[in-house]
């Protein structure tokens, strides 16, 4: 997974879950040392709806609120509907509206996505961001 040193990543939650696995611990933690990866809100509520009592609510709370914010604006909002719409002539619209307000965000940023999951894959082709695999797909 090692991210360009000059790149910022939003990451979704595909791969949070995964950031003590050896194939991914390393290089997470080079990222976090480097203030590379950000979190959008739609991450956060996702981790933070996991959470097995106050004392891990408040424990991931500190862990997100420590890395760069990807504040949700209008204009990401809009530019995520427009990807749907594009999508929907291929009929390819069928998303998660999670992954397609993460990647609307990591397009306006000029950032990347780090995941473990397709459909960004298929998002990058319509907002023109970059869609990284934290590990080869099956491989988790």
């Amino acid at each position: 997974m090692s991210l360009p040193a000059d790149r910022i990543y939003l990451f979704d939650t595909s791969i949070w879950n995964y950031t003590k696995h050896p194939l991914i611990a390393p290089d997470w933690e080079a990222a976090l040392r480097k203030n590379q990866l950000a979190v959008s809100p739609i991450v956060s509520f996702e981790v933070l709806y996991g959470a097995q009592s106050q004392a891990d609510f408040e424990e991931l709370e500190r862990q997100l609120d420590a890395l760069r914010q990807a504040p949700l604006t209008q204009g990401i909002v809009r530019d995520a509907r427009r990807a749907l719409h594009t999508l929907s002539a291929t009929g390819q619209h069928r998303l998660p509206f999670q992954d397609v307000l993460i990647a609307a965000t990591a397009a306006q940023k000029h950032a990347g996505v780090l995941h473990y999951d397709g459909h960004f894959d298929t998002l990058s082709k319509v907002l023109g961001f970059e869609s990284r695999w934290a590990a080869s797909p099956g491989s988790l």
